[in-house]
């Protein structure tokens, strides 16, 4: 007798839905979407045990996280068995949405300590290359020991990646996109930061690049900005680009990979700025926080007549909902001057608009799923108070007591909200299904952005409510 697939115990979770109270079409939705992050990292914890393993039986050394690329047998079968754990033994079907929700919790918060402890030894790495440096230096130039290291480091990396873009033509056949439109990306946004500082002199300017609306790999126009700015902005690049390279070295046992902004793959974005995987991520990985301003929704809802009109001025979309309606506002928060490096996730795309004869595989939608984070008291006990630093949210207002005692088991020091790899990952762009809902007020009485496209229509309905409200 064959064993269920996920899909086939997906449908049956699903159908046990239906006979519960909190069945309505946006329950529903959100207990689907925990199961597939559920799904997800439970093949990832598979994995981890696999890796494990493959260390104890080595002879040999293994570098800190050496993943094993999965084929698609193998794939099925992880699969199938996370599926069956969370059947079987997790008892997934039985649970309400108040228990799921507490199950993700769970399986993730491995996942946020460890991101939240990368944050802070590479924040600290950086620190140590700063180097001493007088009070009234510039911000934004480099002391002798960080020009000396920051240029070694960059150096090997630009060598680095040059080779592996000759090595990764053509594509190796992995679960993965093709890894040479980052890999160009980076390396020529290493070229910029190389030649600015002057440790890669012989870099000839391209025509293009002397155009007044030249955009450059960081998604930057240093032709439209003041010397100041542009300073400034390669100072930070520079920053960005050695501690992505440090995250290979010091970062977590599991973790194998940084993100680094660079110009998006998107042609419809204006070249504008999108978020990297540097390196290899597993489905089911934490990729990066949604940082800014966390409004309850008790709060939200009394909220001064001002307050809610600025809500609703949000051109870039950079407003994420949770489910259970707790707002974290972006809109204001940096994306290359930030303490915690995963802290970007407000500016992940939405996936692209297939053009016309282009296949509709894998890669070509979202490879990110959103997902809640409680940021828990038990995360910072002891040793681990010092985490605080680097969480990517705060309150605008605090949640009302009455509303924490109701709803937690345990005190939420912060409401948050990450992203999730959905698939393996390597060398690539990071999107994510916006799920906007509809909006009369777009112009020439469309409801949604021109280069917004509907990814799953069935979703954005039950996320909004759409048929509750049209038969309202």
């Amino acid at each position: 007798m064959s064993t269920p697939g996920p899909f086939a115990r997906l449908g049956r979770f699903l159908r046990n839905m239906f006979g519960q109270k909190d069945a309505g079409p946006r329950e529903m939705q959100e207990k689907k979407d925990l199961y597939w992050i559920l799904l997800a990292a439970t093949h990832r914890d598979l994995r981890v045990k696999e890796q494990a393993g493959r260390r104890i039986d080595s002879t040999t050394p293994t570098t800190p996280a050496v993943w094993a690329y999965e084929s698609r047998d193998d794939l099925r079968l992880t699969m199938e068995e996370s599926a069956r754990h969370l059947d079987d033994e997790v008892k997934v079907n039985e649970m309400s949405l108040a228990q799921i929700r507490k199950q993700v919790q769970s399986r993730i918060e491995s996942q946020v300590i460890n991101a939240l402890e990368d944050a802070q030894v590479l924040e600290q790495a950086m620190e140590d290359l700063h180097g001493n440096r007088d009070a009234d230096d510039d911000e934004y130039k480099l002391s002798s020991h960080e020009e000396e290291k920051f240029s070694e480091v960059l150096l090997k990396e630009y060598e680095k990646t040059v080779e592996a873009i000759d090595k990764k033509a053509p594509p190796v056949k992995r679960r993965t996109s093709d890894p040479i439109p980052f890999l160009v990306t980076k390396r020529d946004g290493i070229e910029t930061v190389l030649h600015h500082f002057g440790w890669m002199p012989e870099k000839t300017l391209h025509p293009n690049e002397l155009e007044d609306d030249h955009v450059d790999a960081f998604g930057f126009k240093p032709n439209q900005a003041e010397a100041d700015m542009v300073g400034a902005m390669r100072y930070y690049h520079a920053r960005n680009l050695v501690r992505s390279s440090l995250a290979h070295e010091k970062a977590h046992r599991q973790r194998s990979h940084s993100l680094i902004p660079f110009k998006s793959t998107l042609e419809e974005a204006g070249r504008g700025r999108g978020v990297f995987v540097d390196g290899f991520a597993p489905a089911g990985t934490l990729m990066a926080f949604f940082p800014g301003k966390v409004w309850p929704k008790e709060r939200l809802s009394a909220a001064s007549e001002q307050s809610q009109m600025e809500l609703a001025n949000d051109p870039l979309h950079q407003l994420a909902m949770r489910y259970d309606d707790y707002l974290i506002d972006s809109r204001m928060s940096p994306y290359t001057v930030v303490k915690n490096l995963w802290a970007i996730a407000h500016i992940v795309n939405h996936p692209p608009l297939r053009k016309t004869g282009e296949r509709d595989d894998v890669f070509s939608g979202p490879n990110c799923v959103t997902c809640s984070i409680n940021f828990t008291e038990t995360m910072f006990r002891d040793q681990q108070d010092k985490l605080r630093d680097y969480l990517p949210n705060e309150y605008e207002q605090p949640p009302q007591e009455w509303t924490r005692s109701m709803f937690d088991d345990e005190k939420v020091v912060m409401h948050g909200l990450g992203l999730f790899a959905l698939r393996d990952l390597e060398d690539e762009e990071l999107f994510f299904d916006y799920r906007l809902s509809p909006d009369d007020r777009q112009p020439n009485g469309q409801q949604y952005p021109h280069w917004y496209r509907v990814i799953d229509e069935e979703a954005v309905k039950n996320r909004w409510n759409l048929d509750n409200e049209e038969k309202r």
